[in-house]
């Protein structure tokens, strides 16, 4: 799979898995080619946005509702079975990070 496809199916651990896998490929075996400077410079920013992602989800699943949207009419208990699906990789993935710590400053 594709980093793409990884983030469109909301599987930050792994697509953070293959970035930091071919940041290392590009680093050792490949560290040589200068023409895939703009594919390294590329994995940084998107490792920074899927960051900023899932900080962003990680606030909305925790407190139920996106901030920007309102308080939801439908009470919190009804979102309870969406916490699990939507919980669970993004919290992983900013323990792969080192970050999950970073919603709570923002």
């Amino acid at each position: 799979p594709t980093i793409a496809q990884l983030l469109t199916s909301g599987d930050f651990p792994n697509a953070l898995e293959l970035i930091a896998s071919s940041q290392s490929l590009l680093a050792t075996e490949l560290s040589g080619v200068s023409s895939l400077s703009q594919v390294r410079a590329s994995l940084v920013e998107t490792k920074a946005l899927i960051e900023t992602t899932m900080c962003s989800t990680l606030l909305r699943v925790a407190c139920g509702y996106d901030s920007a949207d309102g308080i939801p009419t439908d009470p919190i208990e009804a979102l309870a079975p969406e916490l699990d699906f939507h919980l669970a990789p993004v919290a992983t993935g900013l323990l792969r990070l080192r970050a999950l710590h970073e919603p709570l400053l923002t």
